[in-house]
């Protein structure tokens, strides 16, 4: 796929309009002819496609802006288009003459597919770690400055070092007032909520004791609520608690701020991790709704890669399919089926 979209990129230059939008349609044609299969030519178009977008974001965007990033992470949306894109764009920068390749095009692009890789991958890449995660620590060390100095130790020592990474400094000290506020309930259970209103997204924190699938169950929850997931982390705390936050949008892909709905999500987590919901039963009945709307069904190439190489302490499993009510919760499911536990989706 990589070796067609490097020779396909730039096809349709001088037909008029956009050329990657049209090099993208040309490459759905094209590819089945040359060999590929369904996964391999949709690989390809969207290679086309964008193909000039890392070079624009890199050379003409703030790479240290959290939303630029995400923005980016929007578009590529998984690991290994990302390193394809990475590649093409270096090697048609490359090719343009001897003299266009240089140190600043070379670092910019270096710093875009790091910091990407980090969103991705679950903040998991080692280059500078230590060190920011040590300006993180030190900045919420501040924010929590009413708090009695040993309180503080204990809870950043709390921590792994995949949760600095993971949010910004005002969220870590809403975690630390929710950890703070369950201790002191001796809460076994705690659940939040909050708008993103940056990103423009629904965001619910559930802090509860871990155990196998729990990241299934509440995925489930969320599927019932009919609600997308957008965005997840899975943080294990060292003292056995879990933070868990989930990203999600209703179905016109707007915040959920409705109170009563967002009552019947907290209530609806509640009874699953108590035990007293059967969310196979429910997703069951609720899929069988759903099929009943649906009136033209189209096919999506599956594709699933496993990688070891994009994190040092994480296997990276990803999947591309036809999305569906409970995709997420079926997935987990079965990696925890498999005696697998998830640190981080996306």
């Amino acid at each position: 796929a990589l070796y067609v979209a490097l020779f396909l990129h730039d096809i349709a230059k001088g037909r008029g309009g956009d050329h990657s939008e049209l090099g993208a349609k040309l490459a759905l044609n094209l590819c089945p002819r040359l060999g590929l299969d369904a996964e391999e030519t949709e690989t390809v178009s969207w290679l086309v496609r964008e193909h000039l977008t890392m070079s624009d974001t890199a050379f003409k965007r703030d790479i240290d802006d959290p939303k630029t990033i995400n923005d980016f992470v929007g578009i590529v949306k998984s690991v290994e288009r990302l390193r394809l894109l990475t590649v093409l764009t270096c090697a048609d920068i490359r090719a343009v003459g001897p003299k266009t390749w240089n140190n600043w095009k070379s670092g910019l692009l270096r710093g875009l597919y790091l910091r990407t890789l980090e969103v991705m991958s679950g903040n998991m890449v080692i280059e500078n770690r230590m060190e920011r995660i040590a300006y993180v620590k030190d900045r919420l060390y501040k924010a929590l400055a009413n708090w009695p100095e040993d309180e503080i130790e204990e809870h950043i020592s709390n921590g792994p070092q995949s949760y600095w990474l993971s949010y910004d400094t005002e969220t870590h000290q809403q975690h630390a007032e929710i950890i703070r506020s369950a201790r002191r309930k001796e809460a076994g259970l705690h659940i939040t909520s909050r708008v993103n209103k940056e990103f423009e997204y629904s965001e619910i924190t559930v802090y509860a004791p871990d155990h196998p699938g729990i990241f299934a169950e509440i995925a489930g929850v969320m599927a019932l609520s009919n609600v997308t997931i957008m965005d997840a982390k899975i943080i294990t705390m060292l003292d056995g608690m879990v933070l868990d936050t989930f990203a999600f949008l209703d179905t016109q892909d707007q915040p959920v701020t409705n109170p009563e709905k967002l009552q019947r999500i907290f209530s609806r987590i509640k009874e699953t991790l108590a035990g007293r919901l059967d969310l196979e039963q429910e997703l069951a009945i609720a899929r069988e709704n759903n099929m009943k709307n649906l009136k033209e069904p189209f096919t999506v190439a599956s594709r699933v890669i496993v990688d070891n190489q994009a994190s040092s302490t994480d296997t990276i499993i990803e999947v591309n399919g036809r999305d569906r009510i409970g995709l997420l919760y079926d997935l987990t499911s079965a990696l925890t089926g498999l005696g697998l536990k998830v640190s981080s989706a996306r």
